[in-house]
């Protein structure tokens, strides 16, 4: 009993020795973890992988291995709200990241192999964007882009059959765009200008300048059709397209105007002669009574400046007014500044691109932009109340970068007298409690401060 004894007494033992030596080896491990926790700055770990991140989507990785990027950028949110919380959250933090980076190697690995696959298309995508595809034609582009995703898909799992089957369309559509692109960049401008001079009667007016715009447009769309890439020798036709267009409408308007003026107009310029002799007579009367007080004279002479500069804005206000339809645009004057509300222009749904029929629209307001070529421009982005007010500052902004990359690319203001702001869901001009009334505050404003 004795030896029995002393045994079970024995294992007991051995049991609590292991059990401390495991306890131990544990809290070694921890403290051994927590010390190397310690030393991370996650707050650096983050902004790395934001920084390869956003490196990654501008080398395609988000297109060319979309799982994988999609849960490394799901992860860096992850990371990025425990940054946001005003709590210690070291260790989750750290393992979003982590997660985040595992994902994101995964998935420029698969971007390679996407290149090995389908290198033509990537390249033709490359030069798409590059000539401003994802913005002239957003409908198509995100078409191909829908298509492409889910060939690079299949090929996240080694699936190559999706890759074969549409390597070619993709190329050919990513190529066109790009086409598309480079003509309207180049003489979207032109066209719309064309399409203007048509309308007021060009074909009338002004039918041998007429001729010689058509035939330089024409040549000039053969000529990018055919030499796509030679950048120079497009920019100095586009330039000659651009001017002969110019030259086009504004001997249009001039032969319009001197045909359009009639006896009775005639009359009413003599009566406005008449009062304006009247007017200088009596400045005249003025200035002669206060001709020994010269702070008098200057005061006069400030107003009668002042008055002619409100009536020269007042005039451009009322050209501006005219060049749209009620549905397209409401033009007024608030305070020193002059306001183009675009209610013909409606973006889509949480998207921040402009449609084929919009350009038109802004076709009319660049020409009222230019005819306040010396004054600061502001485009205001507005959106519905769908959303968060983060998400909607973010996305109003984005729509007025949109219409300004627009603007510049048709050379229609200069880069220093337009800046772009994101009113985000804070003005609405319908309500959102209605589609028509989200459809009314997904708009943008255009200002022009005097």
């Amino acid at each position: 009993m004795k030896f029995k004894k002393l045994n079970i007494n024995s294992k007991t033992l051995v049991y609590q020795l292991v059990f401390f030596i495991l306890l131990f080896k544990g809290y070694c491990s921890s403290s051994f973890a927590q010390e190397n926790l310690d030393k991370i700055n996650v707050a650096q770990e983050f902004e790395s992988l934001d920084r390869d991140i956003n490196s990654a989507r501008t080398n395609q990785v988000d297109i060319l291995s979309p799982r994988n990027f999609k849960v490394a950028n799901s992860h860096l949110e992850d990371a990025k709200k425990g940054l946001d919380k005003q709590k210690d959250l070291k260790k989750e933090i750290h393992h979003q990241i982590t997660m985040a980076r595992d994902y994101l190697n995964n998935a420029n690995e698969a971007a390679r192999l996407s290149h090995i696959h389908i290198e033509d298309v990537v390249i033709a995508r490359q030069q798409a964007v590059a000539a401003g595809a994802p913005v002239y034609f957003s409908y198509e582009f995100q078409k191909a882009d829908e298509l492409l995703q889910k060939v690079t898909s299949d090929l996240e799992y080694k699936n190559t059959q999706n890759a074969k089957k549409n390597r070619t369309s993709l190329q050919a559509s990513y190529s066109d765009l790009e086409l598309r692109s480079i003509k309207h960049q180049n003489l979207a401008q032109a066209r719309l200008t064309l399409i203007q001079a048509i309308k007021d009667g060009a074909k009338k007016y002004a039918p041998e300048k007429l001729e010689i715009a058509l035939t330089n447009y024409k040549d000039t769309v053969a000529y990018i059709t055919n030499h796509r890439h030679d950048v120079d020798q497009i920019h100095a036709r586009s330039l000659a397209v651009n001017e002969s267009v110019n030259q086009l409408i504004q001997t249009t308007h001039d032969v319009a105007e001197t045909k359009k003026k009639t006896s009775e107009e005639l009359i009413a310029s003599t009566a406005i002669e008449e009062n304006k002799g009247n007017f200088e007579d009596q400045i005249r009367t003025q200035q002669s009574a206060v001709a020994n007080d010269q702070k008098t004279i200057r005061s006069l002479e400030a107003k009668i400046e002042a008055l002619e500069s409100e009536k020269a804005i007042s005039d451009k206000l009322e050209q501006a007014r005219r060049k749209f339809t009620s549905n397209e645009a409401e033009v007024y004057k608030k305070g020193n500044t002059i306001i183009i509300r675009l209610r013909g222009l409606k973006f889509p749904i949480s998207q921040a691109v402009l449609n084929n029929y919009n350009l038109l629209l802004l076709g009319k307001v660049q020409r009222v932009v230019k005819d306040f070529d010396k004054n600061e421009v502001v485009i205001e982005g507005h959106t519905d109340s769908i959303g968060s007010e983060a998400i909607n500052e973010k996305l109003s902004k984005e729509r007025a970068q949109t219409i300004k990359n627009f603007f510049l690319s048709i050379d229609a203001v200069s880069a220093n007298r337009i800046k772009v702001i994101g009113r985000g869901k804070q003005d609405p001009i319908g309500s959102n409690d209605t589609p028509e009334g989200r459809a009314q505050n997904r708009r943008a404003d255009i200002l022009i401060k005097l």
